[in-house]
């Protein structure tokens, strides 16, 4: 896959060749005759296999191998035992560019008689037949290789080279002949393949999967898909000897990814920084003490009066601790101490110098002895003690190490490469141990120094802040929320000399979240596509490619491959585990708010709406990272990607489906998305993720007159696999609406469009009993729609989690839990409401449980997640119109010189090419729908005084008590009015205070009089200073606004005309035509008469 979507059309060369042979089997019909090729093509075309061992022998194996005199072991050592017996044809040898088979009865390439004919002329041993299956979701793959020897010198050759646990083999198999891809087709014999050109070449000898797989790829191109191979290692065999002398052998292979997904990292918390330190710091401190002896703190505890360092002592503290892996952090201490120890000099002026008297080289200064990768404790304090440390007694390290001129970091790097080479010559298993030790402890030690730079770092530049911005407020009015800690370069090159690799996009942030509810802990984030190029890099074993060490796990991090499903106003729910960017989430009220200005841009857009997700730009919590590691001192890498992936599928909302997966094809691990994506082709495109998908229909049966083709299937079936998580989804989604509160059931209600259960036409919570499906659905909806609009109504920090008094900002869990529940129950109405508004479902079950299997002739390059698009006539006609086929299993099987493909697909919802319809341009119109129609609903009080103190929040304004609606809600007409009243207030007089002190409060509603108060259209508030400018400042503003909305806008300065029920100065507002302060409105109108004050009108 080239990106993560699933769906993605087949390659190219994959449906050029579908169409080719297509075109051959309808050929040979009046007006469309077949040529001599496609006689040949369709009649004589056979199938091969080839498995060559990776295997390299020396003397002693050969000469064990040759002690029964095996006529089959030559006394060549390395390769030669490989070369010679590549199972081919039965048994055949490499030589120049091609494989030479056996034949006849004598002779060194002999067929008959091969390894002895004590028992007569023996065949040659040979594959019987050989199965690859695809697993687990495409993340391995395993063949299963059945092949028979007839004596025993035979079977000790097969045993020397393919019964070798965790041995490389090369699997190859294909057509003999095939039709290559137009333009210029032609019937083309298959040529030369890796086990002839490359797989033996010396030069290749330390290449690794990250060569062959995309080698291997190349081919299947080359060769327009008659071409497959598998690079695998031997999992596992079994053999029997028969009666007749003979052996049967079965020889299992896995991919790469068998070891992939049960591959642990090696996370131990480090002895001198545990979980404890790094979250609950010493008490008084927000930080790990000062770790150079220049501190106060280190001089008092640990320096005796002459001036000597109690060694002992301050090493057991902790001091001058650090991760005993060859990185930056040591050499910036070693740096430390030796300027420490010799005042005046420079530490990069070290250079290696050439030491004539004994030939070799070595350092101009006793700071040699630190260039050791098993060093605990810095060599300075004496604490050597491993023997393989050199020390200033020790003779250099000979000349093959150094070279003259060297900087120490430059030598460093030369004695690290050169102790692995000497360590992988030496014994394979000590290189494991060896890096394994190397990656001892590094996560939670990068997140502790990440934390320590938080603490130590002064942001004062606006763009290296993190933000709350509210859209529609001049002025940018916003609530800070922390810093960014890589857009300077002095902390990037910090982050750097962690082994973290940061650029200009914002990669670790502090917020000014306290996770602990306790002053001083705050809460960090690491962008996940960052996280995971640190543990790919960093943690992860090594293997070696040639001259160079590569992580033994490649992960694509890409930033655009990795696309997920968004949904309007999608945010992170639970700040435990993640949060994202949301430059435009609807408020009540047409506000828009920016949450987390300042991250990378979590949703993207194409086109005319067309949303996605970027799962790379999900920034993940320390604590969250640390409480997955330190479930065992050895994780596995899948169950800890998986563990990460499920929980931000329930903190984003509960619309995705995120899972890892390995890509077979290049044994990456890759985060892929169920829930269908809607408009994927039309962001593929513009990201340019894959080629414009062609039309390309496999033939599933028959002829087809149209265009003269026919098929090379031969065999099709659908299957349904109902599991107890699919029973509720399959009887809601049998009834007319498809959907009930709470349950999901759109993608089956498709599938059903224009039939219904007579028996059970509606199901439903039992709140309406609408005969019209939409009607009923909108009205079952109606607490759903509630508890959101009150969810948006809260203030804008409660909004994701958060207690609004701060900073810091405590979490608040009980209100994570409830927004969780709220917004996911919302999101499935959303989608619901989608679904019966078009004729596709958007909808957040991944794979729906109809299984379409295929049997064809042998074909290569298909993947799995691939879409494949079949000849409809055969299917209930509603399919094609409902559900998209994508591939789940490719498996092949070779026997009888015929190579079959079986392909196994799922059904998914049919997604809307243009997008989905709840874009972020339909939904507000949506959002501000459901808030009028909430707010319209006598039981719901407190919606539009809630929306009104999120724009006192954010303008740095206050309310007293709750005094804005303890008798009731507001109208949304004043609610309108006072933001718009107070948005000028700000831009006008910046620094003035307003109090707003009462609204539709219980005191007016218990006057013996009517008042705008009680029906909740009027509003109060004060202002300080409430000096004599600007109190004729705000009369002003407030003049502007009745003048420009006339007759509903009306206002009284209580401050210099105190009404009879007025108990203190302030200013009164309300809403609505009428009497009230008429005289006031008169004398308006005509001070201002001519004058146009468009800006002040309010729209209401």
């Amino acid at each position: 896959m080239s990106s993560n979507i699933i769906g993605q059309p087949l390659e190219p060369y994959v449906g050029e060749q579908i169409k080719k042979r297509q075109e051959i089997y309808g050929s040979g019909t009046p007006g469309n005759s077949r040529s001599i090729e496609e006689i040949s093509y369709l009649n004589s075309r056979t199938a091969w296999v080839k498995l060559a061992s990776g295997t390299s022998m020396n003397k002693k194996r050969l000469d064990l191998l040759k002690k029964n005199g095996n006529e089959l072991v030559g006394s060549e050592e390395g390769l030669a035992l490989a070369k010679n017996n590549v199972l081919f044809g039965g048994l055949s040898r490499q030589q120049g560019n091609k494989l030479v088979e056996r034949s006849g009865i004598t002779g060194a390439d002999k067929a008959y008689g091969v390894g002895g004919t004590d028992f007569g002329f023996s065949p040659m041993p040979g594959i019987v037949d050989a199965s690859i299956n695809c697993l687990n979701n495409g993340s391995l793959k395993k063949a299963t290789i059945n092949i028979k020897a007839h004596n025993k010198n035979q079977f000790d050759i097969i045993d020397a080279l393919y019964m070798r646990l965790g041995y490389t083999v090369l699997l190859e198999w294909g057509n003999d002949k095939y039709f290559t891809n137009p333009p210029n087709s032609s019937l083309t014999p298959i040529g030369p393949t890796l086990v002839e050109s490359q797989f033996f070449d010396s030069k290749n000898n330390e290449t690794s999967y990250v060569y062959w797989l995309p080698e291997i790829e190349r081919l299947r191109k080359e060769k327009s898909g008659n071409y497959d191979a598998l690079f695998g290692i031997v999992s596992n065999f079994n053999w029997t000897f028969e009666t007749d002398g003979t052996y049967s052998i079965q020889v299992m292979l896995y991919t790469m990814g068998d070891v992939m997904e049960s591959f642990k990292m090696k996370v131990p918390v480090p002895s001198k920084i545990t979980t404890k330190d790094l979250k609950t710091p010493p008490q008084g401190q927000t930080s790990q003490p000062d770790t150079t002896s220049n501190s106060e703190e280190f001089k008092t505890k640990f320096v005796n009066e002459d001036g000597s360092v109690k060694e002992d002592e301050a090493i057991e503290a902790g001091y001058y601790w650090f991760d005993n892996s060859l990185d930056t952090v040591r050499f910036s201490r070693v740096e430390e101490k030796y300027q420490e120890a010799n005042p005046g000099k420079n530490f990069s002026d070290l250079r290696v110098y050439e030491d004539t008297s004994g030939g070799t080289f070595s350092f101009n200064d006793s700071w040699f002895y630190v260039l050791s990768d098993k060093t605990i404790y810095e060599s300075a304090m004496g604490k050597i003690s491993d023997p393989n440390i050199p020390s200033k007694s020790t003779s250099p390290i000979n000349t093959k190490v150094y070279k003259k001129g060297d900087t120490y970091e430059e030598a460093l790097k030369r004695y690290t490469e050169v102790k692995k080479k000497e360590v992988v010559e030496e014994n394979s298993e000590v290189v494991t141990a060896q890096v394994e030790k190397l990656q001892e402890s590094k996560i939670h030690y990068l997140l502790y120094q990440i934390q320590k730079i938080a603490d130590e770092t002064i942001i004062s530049s606006y763009k290296d802040k993190l933000r709350f911005t509210k859209f529609n407020i001049e002025g940018g009015v916003t609530i800070d929320m922390g810093k960014i800690l890589n857009k300077k370069e002095e902390l990037r090159l910090k982050l750097k000399g962690l082994g973290l690799i940061t650029s200009d996009t914002t990669d670790v942030v502090s917020t000014d979240i306290s996770i602990t509810n306790k002053e001083g802990k705050n809460a960090y984030y690491i962008r996940l596509g960052t996280f995971l190029d640190y543990i790919q890099n960093q943690v992860f074993m090594k293997i070696v490619q040639k001259d160079d060490f590569i992580s033994y796990l490649q992960i694509d991090t890409s930033t655009k491959n990795n696309i997920m499903y968004t949904i309007p106003n999608q945010l992170s729910t639970d700040p435990n585990i993640c949060i994202i960017k949301n430059e435009s989430f609807d408020l009540t009220g047409g506000v828009k708010m920016k949450y987390w200005d300042g991250l990378e841009n979590y949703i993207g857009e194409v086109g005319e709406g067309i949303t996605y997700g970027k799962i790379m730009n999900i920034y993940l919590n320390f604590d969250y990272i640390l409480k997955l590691l330190d479930s065992s001192d050895k994780v596995s890498v899948f169950s800890f990607l998986n563990g990460i992936c499920n929980d931000l599928n329930f903190s984003l909302g509960k619309v995705n489906n995120l899972q890892p997966v390995i890509n077979s094809e290049s044994n990456k691990i890759t985060i892929i998305d169920q829930t269908p994506i809607q408009g994927k082709d039309e962001i593929a495109k513009a990201l340019n993720l894959y080629p414009t998908p062609k039309s390309t229909t496999l033939e599933v049966f028959g002829y087809n007159p149209n265009d003269n083709t026919s098929n090379f299937v031969k065999g099709v079936g659908l299957t349904t696999e109902i599991t107890k998580e699919y029973a509720t989804m399959i009887t809601i989604g049998a009834t007319a609406g498809g959907y009930i509160p709470g349950e999901e059931a759109t993608a089956f209600s498709r599938w059903n469009v224009g039939i219904e259960d007579r028996f059970k036409k509606n199901l439903g919570d039992g709140s309406s009993n609408e005969v019209d499906p939409i009607t009923n659905f909108e009205k079952e909806n109606e607490g759903i729609k509630r508890k959101y609009v009150e969810y948006l109504s809260q203030d804008v920090l409660e909004i994701v989690g958060l207690n609004i008094e701060g900073p810091p900002y405590n979490i608040d869990h009980d209100k994570i839990s409830s927004n969780t529940s709220i917004v996911g129950n919302f999101n499935k109405y959303l989608q619901a409401s989608a679904s019966l508004s078009t004729d596709t479902a958007e909808s957040s079950v991944g794979f729906i449980p109809f299984n379409l299997h295929l049997t064809m002739d042998g074909l290569s390059g298909i993947k799995v997640f691939n879409k494949l698009e079949i000849t409809q006539g055969f299917l209930p006609s509603n399919y094609p119109e409902t559900l998209e086929f994508i591939i789940t299993q490719v498996n092949h099987k070779l026997l009888s010189n015929t190579w079959e493909t079986e392909l196994s697909t799922q059904g998914t919802s049919k997604t809307n090419p243009k997008g989905s319809i709840i874009s972020n341009k339909t939904f507000s119109s949506t959002a501000e729908r459901i808030t009028k129609e909430v707010a319209d609903l006598s039981s719901v009080n407190g919606v539009n005084a809630n929306i009104l103190r999120q724009h006192l929040k954010m303008l740095g304004y206050t309310e007293k008590g709750k005094e804005i609606d303890n008798g009731g809600d507001i109208s949304r007409e004043i609610r309108e009015a006072g933001e718009a009243v107070f948005k000028e207030i700000k831009k006008q007089l910046p620094s003035l205070k307003v109090r707003v002190t009462s609204g539709n409060d219980a005191y007016h509603q218990n006057l013996n009089y009517n008042s705008r108060h009680k029906k909740g259209n009027g509003l109060d508030f004060t202002i300080s200073p409430s000096s004599e400018f600007n109190l004729n400042a705000v009369v002003e503003i407030l003049e502007k606004f009745a003048f420009a909305n006339n007759p509903k806008f009306r206002f009284i300065d209580e401050y210099r005309r105190l009404t009879s029920a007025g108990t203190a100065n302030h200013f009164h507002i309300s809403w609505g035509a009428g009497t009230e302060a008429q005289a006031t409105l008169n004398q308006i109108k005509k001070k201002y008469k001519g004058q146009k004050l468009s800006s002040f009108k309010i729209k209401v």
